[in-house]
Protein backbone atom coordinates (compact mmCIF):
# COMPACT_ATOMS: atom_id res chain seq x y z
CA UNK A 1 0.00 0.00 0.00
CA UNK A 2 1.32 3.81 -0.30
CA UNK A 3 -0.31 6.99 1.13
CA UNK A 4 -0.61 10.38 -0.67
CA UNK A 5 0.22 13.39 1.30
CA UNK A 6 -1.36 16.49 1.75
CA UNK A 7 -0.89 19.38 2.43
CA UNK A 8 -1.36 20.37 6.48
CA UNK A 9 -4.62 22.47 5.87
CA UNK A 10 -5.64 19.39 4.17
CA UNK A 11 -6.33 21.39 0.89
CA UNK A 12 -3.66 20.16 -1.58
CA UNK A 13 -3.04 16.48 -2.44
CA UNK A 14 1.16 16.49 -3.04
CA UNK A 15 3.09 14.71 -5.11
CA UNK A 16 4.05 12.04 -2.49
CA UNK A 17 3.27 8.60 -3.50
CA UNK A 18 5.75 6.61 -1.06
CA UNK A 19 6.72 3.90 -4.09
CA UNK A 20 7.87 7.33 -5.94
CA UNK A 21 10.23 9.22 -4.37
CA UNK A 22 11.67 10.82 -7.25
CA UNK A 23 8.62 12.57 -7.97
CA UNK A 24 8.55 14.41 -4.31
CA UNK A 25 8.46 17.76 -3.31
CA UNK A 26 11.91 18.85 -1.24
CA UNK A 27 10.26 19.49 2.20
CA UNK A 28 8.57 16.03 2.14
CA UNK A 29 10.72 13.12 2.97
CA UNK A 30 9.77 9.61 3.82
CA UNK A 31 9.67 10.65 7.73
CA UNK A 32 6.97 13.13 7.25
CA UNK A 33 5.04 11.25 4.66
CA UNK A 34 5.53 7.36 4.79
CA UNK A 35 6.11 6.47 8.54
CA UNK A 36 3.44 5.10 10.26
CA UNK A 37 3.10 7.40 13.06
CA UNK A 38 3.97 10.73 10.88
CA UNK A 39 1.13 13.25 11.35
CA UNK A 40 0.79 13.16 7.51
CA UNK A 41 -0.25 9.05 7.29
CA UNK A 42 -2.44 9.84 9.85
CA UNK A 43 -4.24 12.18 8.48
CA UNK A 44 -4.67 10.85 5.31
CA UNK A 45 -5.68 7.68 6.27
CA UNK A 46 -9.14 7.88 6.85
CA UNK A 47 -9.28 9.68 3.52
CA UNK A 48 -7.44 6.70 1.07
CA UNK A 49 -9.29 4.16 3.13
CA UNK A 50 -12.57 5.26 1.59
CA UNK A 51 -11.08 3.27 -1.26
CA UNK A 52 -8.43 0.65 -1.20
CA UNK A 53 -8.56 -0.15 -4.94
CA UNK A 54 -7.96 3.30 -5.80
CA UNK A 55 -4.93 3.44 -3.71
CA UNK A 56 -3.61 -0.31 -5.55
CA UNK A 57 -3.83 1.44 -8.62
CA UNK A 58 -0.88 3.49 -7.93
CA UNK A 59 0.98 0.08 -8.11
CA UNK A 60 -0.82 -1.03 -10.79
CA UNK A 61 -0.73 1.91 -13.56
CA UNK A 62 2.92 1.88 -13.04
CA UNK A 63 3.56 -1.63 -14.76
CA UNK A 64 2.98 -1.24 -18.52
CA UNK A 65 1.61 -5.18 -18.47
CA UNK A 66 -1.26 -4.85 -15.83
CA UNK A 67 -2.26 -1.22 -17.53
CA UNK A 68 -2.04 -3.10 -20.93
CA UNK A 69 -5.52 -5.61 -20.04
CA UNK A 70 -7.34 -2.07 -20.02
CA UNK A 71 -6.74 -0.95 -23.53
CA UNK A 72 -9.58 -1.85 -25.16
CA UNK A 73 -12.98 -0.16 -24.41
CA UNK A 74 -14.75 -3.04 -22.90
CA UNK A 75 -12.44 -3.82 -20.55
CA UNK A 76 -11.78 -0.11 -19.72
CA UNK A 77 -15.15 -0.09 -18.90
CA UNK A 78 -16.05 -2.67 -17.34
CA UNK A 79 -12.99 -4.59 -15.49
CA UNK A 80 -12.88 -2.83 -11.61
CA UNK A 81 -9.01 -2.65 -11.93
CA UNK A 82 -9.07 -0.62 -14.84
CA UNK A 83 -12.35 2.02 -13.49
CA UNK A 84 -9.54 2.30 -10.13
CA UNK A 85 -6.70 3.72 -12.47
CA UNK A 86 -9.01 5.41 -14.75
CA UNK A 87 -10.29 7.29 -11.49
CA UNK A 88 -6.80 7.53 -9.51
CA UNK A 89 -5.29 8.87 -13.11
CA UNK A 90 -8.18 11.26 -13.14
CA UNK A 91 -7.46 12.60 -9.19
CA UNK A 92 -4.00 13.56 -10.14
CA UNK A 93 -2.76 16.60 -9.81
CA UNK A 94 -1.33 18.77 -12.92
CA UNK A 95 2.13 18.90 -11.03
CA UNK A 96 1.62 15.07 -9.84
CA UNK A 97 1.15 14.19 -13.82
CA UNK A 98 4.05 16.28 -14.86
CA UNK A 99 6.50 14.43 -12.27
CA UNK A 100 5.54 10.76 -12.96
CA UNK A 101 5.69 11.68 -17.24
CA UNK A 102 9.31 11.57 -16.64
CA UNK A 103 9.09 7.79 -14.62
CA UNK A 104 8.90 4.13 -15.70
CA UNK A 105 5.39 5.19 -15.21
CA UNK A 106 4.63 7.74 -18.11
CA UNK A 107 3.51 4.43 -20.53
CA UNK A 108 0.47 2.95 -18.10
CA UNK A 109 -0.32 6.65 -17.25
CA UNK A 110 -0.62 7.91 -20.76
CA UNK A 111 -2.72 4.73 -21.69
CA UNK A 112 -5.38 5.54 -18.77
CA UNK A 113 -5.42 8.94 -19.71
CA UNK A 114 -6.10 8.36 -23.48
CA UNK A 115 -8.99 6.40 -22.31
CA UNK A 116 -10.59 8.73 -19.57
CA UNK A 117 -10.38 10.89 -22.12
CA UNK A 118 -12.43 9.12 -24.82
CA UNK A 119 -14.53 7.16 -22.98
CA UNK A 120 -15.25 10.28 -20.78
CA UNK A 121 -19.07 10.32 -21.66
CA UNK A 122 -19.88 6.55 -21.12
CA UNK A 123 -18.41 6.89 -17.53
CA UNK A 124 -19.95 9.53 -16.63
CA UNK A 125 -16.80 11.46 -16.08
CA UNK A 126 -16.92 15.44 -14.69
CA UNK A 127 -17.09 18.09 -17.47
CA UNK A 128 -18.34 15.09 -20.69
CA UNK A 129 -21.72 16.98 -21.45
CA UNK A 130 -19.25 20.20 -22.38
CA UNK A 131 -17.03 17.97 -24.05
CA UNK A 132 -20.23 16.57 -26.38
CA UNK A 133 -21.29 19.86 -26.74
CA UNK A 134 -18.26 22.74 -27.35
CA UNK A 135 -15.85 22.47 -30.60
CA UNK A 136 -13.45 24.42 -28.36
CA UNK A 137 -13.41 21.96 -25.78
CA UNK A 138 -13.13 18.88 -28.42
CA UNK A 139 -9.69 21.21 -29.31
CA UNK A 140 -8.68 21.11 -26.12
CA UNK A 141 -9.10 17.64 -25.72
CA UNK A 142 -7.52 16.88 -28.85
CA UNK A 143 -4.40 19.05 -27.71
CA UNK A 144 -4.07 17.25 -24.53
CA UNK A 145 -4.08 14.23 -26.25
CA UNK A 146 -1.44 14.95 -28.26
CA UNK A 147 0.39 16.51 -25.41
CA UNK A 148 0.37 12.94 -23.85
CA UNK A 149 1.53 11.29 -27.02
CA UNK A 150 4.47 13.63 -27.09
CA UNK A 151 5.65 12.71 -23.83
CA UNK A 152 6.37 9.31 -24.96
CA UNK A 153 8.89 10.17 -26.78
CA UNK A 154 11.49 9.59 -24.09
CA UNK A 155 11.36 6.01 -24.68
CA UNK A 156 11.74 3.65 -27.38
CA UNK A 157 7.68 3.49 -29.37
CA UNK A 158 8.62 0.17 -31.06
CA UNK A 159 10.25 -1.99 -27.58
CA UNK A 160 6.73 -1.16 -26.12
CA UNK A 161 3.89 -3.86 -25.60
CA UNK A 162 1.33 -3.69 -28.55
CA UNK A 163 -1.19 -1.31 -26.97
CA UNK A 164 1.10 1.29 -26.58
CA UNK A 165 2.52 1.07 -30.57
CA UNK A 166 1.35 4.90 -32.36
CA UNK A 167 -1.37 2.33 -34.50
CA UNK A 168 -2.96 2.27 -31.28
CA UNK A 169 -2.82 5.82 -30.17
CA UNK A 170 -3.42 6.50 -34.14
CA UNK A 171 -6.68 4.46 -34.46
CA UNK A 172 -7.86 6.66 -31.22
CA UNK A 173 -7.19 9.79 -32.28
CA UNK A 174 -8.64 9.55 -35.47
CA UNK A 175 -11.98 8.50 -33.78
CA UNK A 176 -11.66 11.69 -31.74
CA UNK A 177 -11.17 13.93 -34.77
CA UNK A 178 -14.77 12.34 -36.00
CA UNK A 179 -16.26 13.10 -32.66
CA UNK A 180 -15.25 17.28 -33.40
CA UNK A 181 -16.22 17.48 -36.47
CA UNK A 182 -19.47 15.42 -35.47
CA UNK A 183 -19.95 18.05 -32.62
CA UNK A 184 -19.23 20.81 -35.26
CA UNK A 185 -22.05 19.51 -37.51
CA UNK A 186 -24.33 20.07 -33.88
CA UNK A 187 -23.63 23.54 -33.83
CA UNK A 188 -23.83 24.74 -37.09
CA UNK A 189 -27.41 22.72 -36.89
CA UNK A 190 -28.11 24.97 -33.79
CA UNK A 191 -27.44 28.29 -36.13
CA UNK A 192 -29.76 27.73 -39.00
CA UNK A 193 -32.45 29.90 -37.60
CA UNK A 194 -30.08 32.76 -37.09
CA UNK A 195 -28.64 32.14 -40.93
CA UNK A 196 -32.25 31.75 -41.77
CA UNK A 197 -32.72 35.40 -40.84
CA UNK A 198 -29.25 36.94 -41.84
CA UNK A 199 -29.90 35.30 -45.38
CA UNK A 200 -33.52 36.58 -45.72
CA UNK A 201 -33.97 39.63 -48.76
CA UNK A 202 -35.09 41.79 -45.66
CA UNK A 203 -31.67 41.03 -44.17
CA UNK A 204 -29.65 41.51 -46.83
CA UNK A 205 -32.03 44.37 -48.35
CA UNK A 206 -31.86 46.58 -44.42
CA UNK A 207 -31.31 50.45 -45.20
CA UNK A 208 -28.38 51.53 -43.01
CA UNK A 209 -29.07 55.04 -43.80
CA UNK A 210 -26.32 57.06 -41.76
CA UNK A 211 -23.93 54.97 -43.85
CA UNK A 212 -24.29 57.42 -46.32
CA UNK A 213 -22.55 60.41 -44.64
CA UNK A 214 -19.68 58.22 -44.92
CA UNK A 215 -17.60 57.55 -47.91
CA UNK A 216 -18.90 54.16 -49.26
CA UNK A 217 -15.71 52.01 -47.90
CA UNK A 218 -13.80 51.78 -44.29
CA UNK A 219 -10.30 50.60 -44.85
CA UNK A 220 -9.99 48.86 -41.48
CA UNK A 221 -6.75 48.45 -39.97
CA UNK A 222 -4.64 47.04 -36.54
CA UNK A 223 -1.31 47.91 -35.50
CA UNK A 224 0.48 48.82 -32.30
CA UNK A 225 1.97 52.42 -32.23
CA UNK A 226 5.40 50.78 -31.96
CA UNK A 227 4.87 49.59 -35.88
CA UNK A 228 3.43 52.88 -37.03
CA UNK A 229 6.95 54.08 -38.53
CA UNK A 230 7.78 51.54 -39.76
CA UNK A 231 4.69 50.92 -41.76
CA UNK A 232 4.92 54.52 -42.01
CA UNK A 233 4.81 54.49 -46.71
CA UNK A 234 2.58 52.33 -46.88
CA UNK A 235 -0.37 54.05 -44.59
CA UNK A 236 0.81 56.58 -46.63
CA UNK A 237 0.26 55.17 -49.76
CA UNK A 238 -3.46 53.71 -48.24
CA UNK A 239 -4.39 57.56 -47.00
CA UNK A 240 -3.55 59.23 -50.44
CA UNK A 241 -5.54 57.03 -52.33
CA UNK A 242 -8.44 57.14 -49.98
CA UNK A 243 -8.39 61.12 -50.32
CA UNK A 244 -7.85 60.79 -54.23
CA UNK A 245 -10.48 58.85 -54.77
CA UNK A 246 -13.01 59.53 -51.95
CA UNK A 247 -14.82 56.32 -52.14
CA UNK A 248 -12.90 55.31 -48.92
CA UNK A 249 -11.50 56.62 -45.26
CA UNK A 250 -8.52 54.94 -43.56
CA UNK A 251 -9.58 53.81 -39.92
CA UNK A 252 -6.45 52.80 -37.44
CA UNK A 253 -6.89 50.63 -34.67
CA UNK A 254 -3.38 51.07 -32.56
CA UNK A 255 -4.80 49.76 -28.99
CA UNK A 256 -5.40 46.13 -28.02
CA UNK A 257 -8.89 44.56 -28.22
CA UNK A 258 -7.99 42.27 -25.13
CA UNK A 259 -5.36 41.85 -22.47
CA UNK A 260 -2.39 40.58 -22.84
CA UNK A 261 -2.88 37.00 -21.16
CA UNK A 262 -6.46 37.27 -23.12
CA UNK A 263 -4.88 36.44 -26.67
CA UNK A 264 -4.17 33.04 -27.56
CA UNK A 265 -0.18 31.87 -27.68
CA UNK A 266 1.08 29.55 -30.01
CA UNK A 267 4.59 27.71 -28.95
CA UNK A 268 6.83 26.58 -31.81
CA UNK A 269 10.77 25.95 -32.08
CA UNK A 270 12.02 28.80 -34.90
CA UNK A 271 13.21 27.27 -38.33
CA UNK A 272 15.72 29.16 -38.40
CA UNK A 273 17.58 29.83 -34.63
CA UNK A 274 16.01 26.37 -33.12
CA UNK A 275 14.87 28.63 -30.47
CA UNK A 276 11.29 27.99 -28.53
CA UNK A 277 9.88 30.81 -28.73
CA UNK A 278 5.71 31.82 -27.41
CA UNK A 279 3.76 33.83 -29.93
CA UNK A 280 1.06 36.15 -29.21
CA UNK A 281 -2.16 36.28 -31.31
CA UNK A 282 -2.61 39.93 -31.85
CA UNK A 283 -3.06 39.07 -35.64
CA UNK A 284 -6.77 38.93 -34.22
CA UNK A 285 -6.82 42.77 -33.25
CA UNK A 286 -7.54 43.37 -37.14
CA UNK A 287 -10.83 41.21 -37.01
CA UNK A 288 -11.65 42.96 -33.69
CA UNK A 289 -11.60 46.42 -35.71
CA UNK A 290 -13.36 45.37 -38.52
CA UNK A 291 -15.89 43.83 -35.76
CA UNK A 292 -16.46 47.28 -34.02
CA UNK A 293 -16.36 49.40 -37.68
CA UNK A 294 -18.37 46.79 -39.60
CA UNK A 295 -21.91 48.30 -39.51
CA UNK A 296 -20.47 52.19 -39.59
CA UNK A 297 -20.28 51.71 -43.39
CA UNK A 298 -21.81 50.05 -46.45
CA UNK A 299 -18.37 47.93 -46.78
CA UNK A 300 -14.89 47.49 -45.01
CA UNK A 301 -12.28 46.13 -46.05
CA UNK A 302 -9.63 44.22 -44.08
CA UNK A 303 -6.02 45.33 -44.94
CA UNK A 304 -3.04 44.19 -43.13
CA UNK A 305 -0.21 47.58 -42.85
CA UNK A 306 1.95 45.28 -45.00
CA UNK A 307 -0.27 45.80 -48.32
CA UNK A 308 -0.15 49.12 -50.53
CA UNK A 309 -1.40 50.29 -53.68
CA UNK A 310 0.17 49.59 -57.18
CA UNK A 311 1.90 52.62 -58.65
CA UNK A 312 0.42 51.84 -61.67
CA UNK A 313 -3.24 51.84 -60.07
CA UNK A 314 -3.00 54.22 -57.64
CA UNK A 315 -4.45 56.83 -60.06
CA UNK A 316 -7.09 55.28 -61.86
CA UNK A 317 -8.44 52.44 -60.61
CA UNK A 318 -10.66 52.66 -56.72
CA UNK A 319 -11.79 50.10 -54.45
CA UNK A 320 -15.20 51.23 -55.51
CA UNK A 321 -14.08 49.59 -59.32
CA UNK A 322 -12.67 46.62 -57.83
CA UNK A 323 -16.25 45.85 -56.25
CA UNK A 324 -17.75 46.98 -59.24
CA UNK A 325 -15.76 44.35 -61.37
CA UNK A 326 -16.73 41.79 -58.76
CA UNK A 327 -20.21 42.18 -59.23
CA UNK A 328 -21.19 43.45 -55.86
CA UNK A 329 -22.35 47.05 -56.68
CA UNK A 330 -25.44 46.84 -58.52
CA UNK A 331 -26.88 50.43 -59.40
CA UNK A 332 -30.50 49.02 -60.71
CA UNK A 333 -30.55 47.34 -56.78
CA UNK A 334 -32.12 43.90 -59.43
CA UNK A 335 -29.89 41.70 -57.57
CA UNK A 336 -28.53 41.35 -54.23
CA UNK A 337 -25.03 42.29 -53.12
CA UNK A 338 -22.74 39.53 -51.85
CA UNK A 339 -21.37 39.86 -48.15
CA UNK A 340 -18.14 39.25 -48.78
CA UNK A 341 -16.16 39.45 -51.61
CA UNK A 342 -12.60 37.99 -51.71
CA UNK A 343 -9.67 37.28 -53.99
CA UNK A 344 -10.19 33.80 -55.73
CA UNK A 345 -7.24 31.33 -55.04
CA UNK A 346 -6.23 28.28 -57.50
CA UNK A 347 -5.43 25.10 -55.66
CA UNK A 348 -1.93 25.63 -55.89
CA UNK A 349 -1.48 29.21 -53.57
CA UNK A 350 -1.93 29.29 -50.45
CA UNK A 351 -5.15 30.65 -48.89
CA UNK A 352 -5.10 34.31 -47.53
CA UNK A 353 -7.65 36.29 -45.75
CA UNK A 354 -6.15 40.14 -45.91
CA UNK A 355 -7.77 42.06 -48.61
CA UNK A 356 -11.31 41.37 -47.86
CA UNK A 357 -14.30 43.49 -48.63
CA UNK A 358 -17.36 42.44 -45.84
CA UNK A 359 -20.74 44.20 -46.16
CA UNK A 360 -22.65 45.35 -43.00
CA UNK A 361 -25.63 43.71 -41.92
CA UNK A 362 -26.90 40.88 -39.75
CA UNK A 363 -24.97 38.32 -42.54
CA UNK A 364 -21.68 40.33 -42.01
CA UNK A 365 -21.99 39.66 -37.97
CA UNK A 366 -22.93 36.20 -38.80
CA UNK A 367 -19.75 35.94 -40.22
CA UNK A 368 -17.47 37.57 -37.84
CA UNK A 369 -19.19 35.20 -34.89
CA UNK A 370 -18.09 32.26 -36.90
CA UNK A 371 -14.97 33.40 -37.39
CA UNK A 372 -13.95 34.82 -34.02
CA UNK A 373 -15.88 32.37 -32.08
CA UNK A 374 -12.74 30.17 -32.85
CA UNK A 375 -10.33 32.41 -30.75
CA UNK A 376 -9.26 30.10 -28.75
CA UNK A 377 -9.77 26.90 -30.68
CA UNK A 378 -6.22 25.01 -30.60
CA UNK A 379 -4.62 22.91 -32.80
CA UNK A 380 -4.35 25.13 -36.06
CA UNK A 381 -1.36 26.31 -37.83
CA UNK A 382 -1.47 29.54 -37.12
CA UNK A 383 -4.01 32.09 -35.34
CA UNK A 384 -6.47 33.86 -37.44
CA UNK A 385 -5.90 32.60 -41.15
CA UNK A 386 -7.14 29.06 -39.72
CA UNK A 387 -9.98 30.51 -38.49
CA UNK A 388 -10.60 32.52 -41.70
CA UNK A 389 -10.25 29.58 -44.05
CA UNK A 390 -12.69 27.53 -42.32
CA UNK A 391 -15.33 30.07 -41.57
CA UNK A 392 -15.75 30.76 -45.17
CA UNK A 393 -16.79 27.64 -46.28
CA UNK A 394 -18.77 27.48 -42.74
CA UNK A 395 -20.67 30.04 -44.15
CA UNK A 396 -21.56 28.63 -47.47
CA UNK A 397 -22.27 24.95 -46.25
CA UNK A 398 -25.41 27.38 -43.83
CA UNK A 399 -26.39 29.49 -46.64
CA UNK A 400 -26.46 26.47 -48.95
CA UNK A 401 -28.86 24.80 -46.15
CA UNK A 402 -31.07 27.85 -46.02
CA UNK A 403 -31.47 28.13 -49.69
CA UNK A 404 -32.31 24.26 -49.81
CA UNK A 405 -34.72 24.83 -47.29
CA UNK A 406 -32.90 22.18 -44.98
CA UNK A 407 -34.43 23.83 -41.52
CA UNK A 408 -36.19 20.69 -40.28
CA UNK A 409 -36.89 21.82 -36.71
CA UNK A 410 -36.40 25.47 -36.00
CA UNK A 411 -39.84 25.91 -33.66
CA UNK A 412 -38.44 25.25 -30.29
CA UNK A 413 -37.48 21.01 -31.01
CA UNK A 414 -33.94 20.85 -29.94
CA UNK A 415 -31.52 19.33 -32.20
CA UNK A 416 -30.07 16.23 -31.13
CA UNK A 417 -25.90 15.58 -31.31
CA UNK A 418 -26.89 12.23 -33.05
CA UNK A 419 -28.80 13.80 -35.76
CA UNK A 420 -28.33 13.33 -39.13
CA UNK A 421 -26.65 16.22 -39.87
CA UNK A 422 -24.64 17.18 -43.79
CA UNK A 423 -22.65 19.77 -43.30
CA UNK A 424 -20.06 18.94 -45.42
CA UNK A 425 -17.68 21.98 -44.40
CA UNK A 426 -16.77 20.50 -40.99
CA UNK A 427 -15.41 17.42 -42.76
CA UNK A 428 -12.34 19.61 -43.23
CA UNK A 429 -11.36 19.88 -39.84
CA UNK A 430 -9.98 16.25 -40.06
CA UNK A 431 -7.43 18.17 -42.06
CA UNK A 432 -7.03 21.33 -39.87
CA UNK A 433 -6.50 20.19 -37.16
CA UNK A 434 -2.71 18.82 -35.82
CA UNK A 435 -2.01 15.39 -36.05
CA UNK A 436 -1.42 13.52 -33.30
CA UNK A 437 2.81 14.28 -33.75
CA UNK A 438 1.60 18.01 -33.65
CA UNK A 439 1.99 18.54 -37.17
CA UNK A 440 0.04 20.59 -39.54
CA UNK A 441 -0.53 19.44 -43.12
CA UNK A 442 -1.39 22.72 -44.97
CA UNK A 443 -2.27 21.19 -48.23
CA UNK A 444 -4.41 18.82 -46.90
CA UNK A 445 -6.99 21.33 -45.88
CA UNK A 446 -6.25 23.12 -49.13
CA UNK A 447 -7.21 19.96 -51.25
CA UNK A 448 -10.54 19.89 -48.90
CA UNK A 449 -11.42 23.82 -48.76
CA UNK A 450 -10.82 23.77 -53.10
CA UNK A 451 -12.93 20.25 -52.96
CA UNK A 452 -15.61 21.92 -51.04
CA UNK A 453 -16.27 24.76 -53.42
CA UNK A 454 -15.63 23.20 -56.06
CA UNK A 455 -18.76 21.01 -55.46
CA UNK A 456 -20.49 23.88 -54.93
CA UNK A 457 -19.47 26.54 -57.44
CA UNK A 458 -17.27 24.68 -60.04
CA UNK A 459 -13.17 24.37 -60.03
CA UNK A 460 -11.20 28.19 -59.84
CA UNK A 461 -11.39 29.62 -63.26
CA UNK A 462 -14.91 28.19 -64.33
CA UNK A 463 -16.95 29.03 -61.57
CA UNK A 464 -20.49 29.19 -61.70
CA UNK A 465 -21.69 31.28 -58.44
CA UNK A 466 -25.52 32.06 -58.45
CA UNK A 467 -26.17 35.69 -57.70
CA UNK A 468 -27.38 35.18 -54.29
CA UNK A 469 -24.63 33.65 -52.86
CA UNK A 470 -23.10 35.55 -49.91
CA UNK A 471 -19.42 35.27 -50.98
CA UNK A 472 -18.02 36.71 -54.35
CA UNK A 473 -14.71 35.14 -55.30
CA UNK A 474 -13.23 37.91 -57.48
CA UNK A 475 -10.60 36.08 -59.99
CA UNK A 476 -7.65 37.52 -59.36
CA UNK A 477 -6.63 37.63 -63.64
CA UNK A 478 -9.52 40.07 -63.55
CA UNK A 479 -8.76 42.20 -60.32
CA UNK A 480 -6.14 41.10 -58.10
CA UNK A 481 -6.82 42.85 -54.40
CA UNK A 482 -4.10 40.75 -52.90
CA UNK A 483 -1.19 39.66 -53.86
CA UNK A 484 1.16 38.08 -51.87
CA UNK A 485 4.40 38.54 -52.87
CA UNK A 486 6.98 35.39 -52.51
CA UNK A 487 7.84 32.83 -55.65
CA UNK A 488 4.78 34.22 -57.79
CA UNK A 489 6.24 36.56 -60.56
CA UNK A 490 6.31 40.53 -59.72
CA UNK A 491 6.22 41.57 -63.33
CA UNK A 492 2.80 42.32 -63.50
CA UNK A 493 1.18 44.92 -61.34
CA UNK A 494 -1.80 43.86 -59.26
CA UNK A 495 -4.16 46.49 -57.58
CA UNK A 496 -2.75 45.44 -53.89
CA UNK A 497 0.93 44.46 -53.01
CA UNK A 498 1.38 42.08 -49.92
CA UNK A 499 4.26 41.64 -48.33
CA UNK A 500 3.19 38.75 -45.84
CA UNK A 501 5.52 36.98 -43.86
CA UNK A 502 9.02 37.41 -41.88
CA UNK A 503 11.08 38.43 -44.79
CA UNK A 504 10.03 42.30 -44.56
CA UNK A 505 11.98 43.10 -41.40
CA UNK A 506 15.08 41.65 -42.77
CA UNK A 507 17.65 44.25 -43.70
CA UNK A 508 19.95 44.24 -46.22
CA UNK A 509 24.13 44.98 -45.55
CA UNK A 510 22.86 48.72 -45.87
CA UNK A 511 20.06 48.35 -43.23
CA UNK A 512 17.45 48.96 -45.01
CA UNK A 513 14.57 46.54 -44.46
CA UNK A 514 13.00 44.21 -47.12
CA UNK A 515 9.68 46.08 -46.92
CA UNK A 516 11.17 49.53 -48.02
CA UNK A 517 13.70 47.91 -50.76
CA UNK A 518 10.06 46.41 -52.32
CA UNK A 519 7.74 49.49 -52.13
CA UNK A 520 11.05 51.30 -53.83
CA UNK A 521 11.12 48.68 -56.33
CA UNK A 522 7.32 48.56 -57.09
CA UNK A 523 6.70 52.76 -57.07
CA UNK A 524 10.04 52.97 -59.02
CA UNK A 525 11.63 55.05 -56.90
CA UNK A 526 15.18 55.72 -55.27
CA UNK A 527 16.15 57.22 -51.63
CA UNK A 528 16.19 60.40 -53.20
CA UNK A 529 12.42 60.26 -54.72
CA UNK A 530 10.95 58.24 -51.92
CA UNK A 531 8.38 60.44 -50.02
CA UNK A 532 8.65 60.63 -46.65
CA UNK A 533 6.73 58.27 -44.12
CA UNK A 534 3.10 59.16 -42.80
CA UNK A 535 3.32 61.18 -39.24
CA UNK A 536 1.57 58.17 -37.54
CA UNK A 537 -0.32 58.15 -35.79
CA UNK A 538 -1.59 61.21 -36.97
CA UNK A 539 -2.55 64.21 -34.67
CA UNK A 540 -4.88 66.61 -35.58
CA UNK A 541 -4.34 68.34 -38.29
CA UNK A 542 -1.47 66.46 -39.12
CA UNK A 543 -2.36 64.60 -43.02
CA UNK A 544 0.46 62.51 -45.34
CA UNK A 545 2.04 64.27 -48.26
CA UNK A 546 0.13 63.48 -50.50
CA UNK A 547 1.71 65.34 -53.47
CA UNK A 548 4.49 63.78 -53.13
CA UNK A 549 2.61 60.26 -53.69
CA UNK A 550 0.86 61.71 -56.69
CA UNK A 551 3.03 63.21 -58.33
CA UNK A 552 5.36 59.12 -58.31
CA UNK A 553 2.14 57.49 -59.29
CA UNK A 554 1.63 56.58 -62.87
CA UNK A 555 -0.42 58.57 -64.94
CA UNK A 556 -4.07 57.64 -65.09
CA UNK A 557 -4.77 54.74 -67.85
CA UNK A 558 -1.83 52.83 -67.47
CA UNK A 559 -3.26 50.23 -64.53
CA UNK A 560 -4.20 46.59 -65.23
CA UNK A 561 -5.47 44.96 -61.78
CA UNK A 562 -4.81 41.48 -62.92
CA UNK A 563 -2.40 39.45 -62.46
CA UNK A 564 -1.41 35.96 -64.33
CA UNK A 565 -2.40 32.59 -62.77
CA UNK A 566 1.35 30.96 -62.95
CA UNK A 567 2.21 27.61 -60.94
CA UNK A 568 5.36 28.98 -58.81
CA UNK A 569 5.62 25.65 -57.18
CA UNK A 570 9.25 24.68 -56.75
CA UNK A 571 10.68 21.35 -55.83
CA UNK A 572 9.09 19.30 -52.70
CA UNK A 573 6.49 22.75 -52.22
CA UNK A 574 2.70 21.82 -52.39
CA UNK A 575 1.76 24.98 -52.42
CA UNK A 576 3.44 28.67 -52.95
Amino acid sequence: MTDTCFNEDLSKPLCCDCNFMGCWAQDYSPARCCDRDSWASEQTALILSRNRSWVDAQVLFCQALNVDRCAEREAFLTDPVCQALATYVERLPTACLNELSVTSCLKGLVLIRWNTILYARARRSPGWEEMENSSLQCSVILRDLRSDYKRLDIVEKENMPWAFRPFWFETRYVSMLRRCVDIRKHELYTLLPRAAYAFSTAALQEERLWVRERPRIGVILAMTKKEAHFYGHALGIWRCYCARHGDCEIVVEWENFLKYGDYPANYAVDYYTQEFSMKRGFAWNRWFALQRHLDAYEWVFTADPDQFISRQCFTSYSLSDALQASGALDPAGSTLPPVLVMRDFPTFQTLNSAGVFLRGGEAGRLFLSLLIGRLHWKGFADFDQSSFDQTVIEFLDLWHHVKAQKLQSTSGKKPRFRDNIDFMSAECLKKQYAWLDGSNVLEMYNECWHAFVARMFGAFGARTVPEDAPICFLNPEQVDINYVVGLRPQDDEPLVWHLAGKHKFVRDVNGEVYMDTLLKRFWNLSNETLPPRSPEPLGAGQEPNCSAWEAVAAAPGNCSPGTPIVDCRQGWLAVC
